[in-house]
């Protein structure tokens, strides 16, 4: 059977509760509420320089991002200028040489094309054989009638010309055996006189040993081939570099 006893008063501990209708209450209400005003303070202080720290690490986070980038960048490219490193300098200048040189090539084929292929050719016989696409037009018009002996005597003197006085007397003769002899493989048309001109002459050749036979071949041309020359589908090409 329990007994219920009654607290003993003298066992508590004494508690004094302020009175707040006397000055001392008032003075301690006053230290608790700046007590509580600075704690707050400090407490909003911990959490700006806490949020500024979280906004710091965000900001040297996305820095490191973008050095990492950049790093990454630098490596690749480093990478490409360790290959072009890697090829010999003299291949690349050799390189962009070629490419000069190409680019060169190519306006000047342009050119030519824009400017020459709208001229005609010569109409007289002494211009057309000063013009190196014009002998070529008359030797495929000469090949095909099987007459290109007439033109190439013609040059073989104009070359003979210019030969140097020791190689005069081994290039008449050679002149002499293509074009000249009656057993010539091209004998030319000349007439019996000029031939023993010539056979007479061939003892101690000159520079215009073979003038007279070359202006007579001139002028067999002039009177016969070149004209037909004209008339033939040789002559109505534009002239172009051949």
């Amino acid at each position: 059977m329990s007994v219920h006893r009654e607290p003993n008063e003298h066992l508590l501990p004494s508690v004094t509760v302020p009175d707040t209708n006397t000055g001392c209450g008032q003075s301690l209400c006053g230290v608790l509420t700046q007590q509580l005003s600075v704690l707050f303070h400090d407490l909003r202080i911990r959490l700006m320089s806490l949020y500024n720290s979280s906004t710091q690490r965000q900001r040297e986070s996305s820095r490191a991002g973008d050095i990492r980038s950049i790093l990454r960048g630098s490596l690749r490219r480093g990478a490409m200028c360790k290959g072009l490193s890697a090829i010999p300098s003299s291949c690349l200048e050799k390189a962009k040489g070629m490419r000069v040189k190409l680019s060169h090539l190519t306006e000047k084929q342009e050119w030519v094309h824009k400017h020459r292929a709208c001229e005609k050719l010569p109409q007289d016989l002494e211009s057309l054989l000063n013009s190196k696409p014009g002998i070529q037009a008359f030797r495929c018009f000469l090949r095909s009638e099987f007459s290109e002996e007439n033109l190439e005597f013609w040059l073989a003197c104009e070359e003979y010309k210019s030969t140097s006085g020791s190689r005069l007397t081994e290039r008449a003769h050679n002149i002499y055996k293509q074009f000249i002899n009656p057993d010539a493989p091209r004998e030319v048309n000349l007439d019996s006189e000029t031939r023993e001109a010539l056979m007479g002459l061939m003892e101690e050749p000159t520079a215009d040993t073979f003038d007279e036979a070359q202006h007579r071949i001139f002028s067999l041309m002039a009177k016969d081939s070149f004209p037909r020359f004209l008339r033939s589908s040789f002559s109505q090409q534009p002239l172009r570099v051949l």
